[in-house]
Order: C-alpha cells, then structure tokens, then sequence
C-alpha cells in the first residue's frame, strides 16, 4: 500500500513543479512569431518559470510531500564534486560550442522557434538577466528534472540506465522546440548530472555544474 502512495506521490509532485517547463516552448514560439518585448518576455519568465515552480517547491516541501528533495538541498557540495562540476561545465561547453555542437547544430531539423533574446540596452540589463537566467534555471531545473524525476523514476525501476535515459530524456524533451540539436546535446549533457544525482543523493553539485554551463551558453 506504501509503495502505491509513494508511486502516486512521486508521480504528482514532478507533475506540479514540471508543467510550466513542458509548456514553455509553446510561448518561444508565440514569441518567435510575434513582436513581443524582451521586457515583457523576461517578466514572464519571472513569474512562470521561476515564481510558480519556486513557490510550488515551498509548498510541497512545507506539506512533507517532497522531503527528499529537502534532504538532498539539505547536503551541504562537496568540494571534491564542486571541483568535478565546474570541470564538467567547461568541457561540455567547449565540446557543444566549439566542437561536436556545431556538427550538430548544422544538422538541425524540426526547429520551431527561437532561444529567449537578451537585453541589448545596457550592460547592466544584460548580466543581470544572464545571471538570473543562469542561475534560476540552474536550481530548478536540476531539483525538478533530477532530484524528482530520479525520484519517481525509482519507484518504477532499480535500473539504473533505464533511469538515467529516462530522467536526461525528460529534461531534453523541455526543449522540443529548439529543433533536433537542441533535444540531442540536451539529453547528452543531462547524463551527467542524472547520474551524479542517482548514486550520490546530492544535488548542490550539479546546481553549480548547471548554473556555470548556463553562464558559459548565455555569454
């Protein structure tokens, strides 16, 4: 009976704080479509995609719905995994930027809209937008497409490969409208942290890993 709630838990948990991340592609569209303000298009991602996932977070955790994720935020990095994060953010931006990347990036298919654009005005509009982007994306995204999505992986499978698939493929999938390279370098480069998370329970270090790569990307 435990093992049904804990499935049906995991299941609706990564379903509240996932959903905007599903949806988002559908508003780069509208805005690759249509003239709409890089003011505006950040407002939005304020309030969607870092509000609304961030304050679903508190909640759940305040309700013991999400106490796993509690107790992996809870885990202070380890220098060691810091040193081997920040490694990883560098190789796999040099590999997708400067080498394997734009083979790939030349063979894009199914590409359906564009990246968010950055402010132009001033610089200080600029950095400060690269780092709230960075680093927001950076904590959510690894707390919901590794910390839950491990979670609820494993209460289906012990299958480790199965997991790491799994959980790489939902986080690429959040970028479907990127077109075939974005989905590709997505899923390889979320191997990495899937599989930091799975054996080690900790998610401080790929938070650093992802917000750094994110940094190197938007620069």
């Amino acid at each position: 009976m435990s093992t049904k709630v804990n499935k049906f838990q995991a299941v609706w948990v990564f379903a509240l704080l996932a959903w905007p991340y599903f949806l988002n592609d559908f508003f780069l569209i509208h805005t690759t479509r249509t003239q709409v303000s890089i003011a505006n298009i950040w407002l939005f991602d304020v309030l969607v995609y870092f509000l609304i996932p961030s304050i679903t977070l508190f909640l759940l955790i305040r309700a013991n719905a999400a106490n796993h994720i509690k107790i992996m935020l809870k885990k202070s990095p380890l220098f060691g995994g810091v040193i081997v994060a920040i490694i990883f953010a560098f190789a796999l931006d040099y590999v997708f930027t400067q080498r394997i990347g734009l083979w790939i990036l030349e063979r894009n298919c199914f590409r359906l809209c564009d990246s968010y654009a950055f402010p132009n005005d001033s610089r200080l509009a600029y950095y400060s937008v690269v780092i709230y982007a960075a680093l927001s994306a950076g904590f959510l995204e690894e707390v919901i497409f590794r910390g839950q999505a491990i979670h609820l992986l494993r209460q289906f499978t012990s299958n480790k490969i199965v997991i790491v698939v799994i959980a790489s493929l939902l986080f690429a999938l959040i970028h479907w409208c990127l077109g075939s390279s974005k989905l590709i370098t997505t899923f390889i480069i979320g191997i990495f942290p899937a599989i930091w998370v799975l054996y080690t329970k900790r998610l401080w270090e790929v938070i650093i890993f992802h917000s750094i790569f994110n940094l190197l990307a938007f620069t």
